[in-house]
């Protein structure tokens, strides 16, 4: 299964292949004359040995996706197995999750920074649509119809979405297809995020940044998974951070009104109160 997905299509077009293949040759010890039907027995082995070695989290994590992903593929698309075996291997918990998003401001400044052309196109659009790298750069012009981008099965999900695109990004959709390498584009993204002053942003980033702006907006975290094409609603719940800023808000609001409320009740309570009695009433 290993070998079939590093000769797949698939796999040859990915923007982080030859980091892929070193995580998938840490199994090569593992997987070695093992049956595919015991992925999860050998995975268990594996995170043992490497939690015994002190590796991160997020090291063994991403050496799981890896094994995940071919799982995935040998099930759904090979049709070699009759069981999803994925889901029999979990990711550990916790992982700390790194979590950077662009203000509005920040994602006008790295967008005005970028070359023209081609260049300022990706960005924008990976900042307006939420994209993954990815599914941008195979985008099709056929893709892009009625203010929104058409998705079909062919991405990191397997499932086909529809995806709104925020303004400014209509105008550069005549840009597409791209005709852009991961590479030739992360280049170019590199120089601009060092000269808008953002030299810690990643181009993954940029999704962040559409999903925090969407949370930030008022949509809810269904929204934000079916913008996203998360397959998992616990993945959108990153952007729980904007919703908590908003109802703290909310909060402050609430909490200041009855803080009013009680002072006019107090002031009420202690303003004199005359009352005239009925002698004084006939004498007037």
């Amino acid at each position: 299964a290993v070998v079939r997905y590093l000769e797949s299509p698939e796999y040859l077009g990915l923007k982080s292949a030859a980091s892929l293949a070193d995580k998938l040759g840490t199994w090569a010890d593992y997987i070695a004359g093992q049956p595919i039907e015991r992925a999860a027995d050998v995975a268990d082995q594996a995170v043992r040995d490497w939690m015994a070695k002190g590796l991160a989290v997020a090291t063994i994590n991403r050496r799981l996706a890896g094994l995940r992903r071919i799982l995935s593929l040998a099930y759904r698309r090979w049709q070699w197995i009759g069981q999803d075996l994925a889901a029999r291997i979990p990711l550990l918990p916790g992982e700390n999750q790194r979590q950077v998003w662009l203000t509005r401001a920040e994602a006008v400044r790295l967008r005005r920074v970028c070359p023209p052309g081609r260049t300022r196109a990706a960005v924008t659009l990976l900042v307006t649509t939420g994209l993954r790298v990815g599914e941008l750069l195979k985008l099709r012009a056929e893709q892009i119809r009625d203010g929104a981008i058409h998705l079909d099965a062919r991405t990191k999900t397997g499932r086909p979405r529809a995806v709104p695109i925020l303004p400014p990004g209509n105008r550069y959709t005549r840009h597409v297809p791209l005709r852009m390498s991961y590479d030739g584009l992360r280049t170019a993204f590199d120089h601009a995020k060092k000269a808008a002053g953002l030299p810690h942003v990643r181009l993954h980033d940029l999704r962040h940044t559409v999903g925090s702006l969407l949370a930030e907006s008022g949509a809810s975290l269904r929204d934000i998974q079916v913008w996203l094409g998360h397959t998992s609603p616990v993945t959108s719940t990153r952007y729980t951070h904007v919703e908590l800023a908003r109802l703290r808000a909310v909060a402050d609001l609430v909490g200041a009104r009855n803080l009013r409320a009680k002072h006019s009740a107090k002031g009420a309570q202690q303003a004199p109160v005359t009352r005239e009695t009925p002698r004084e009433t006939a004498a007037k």
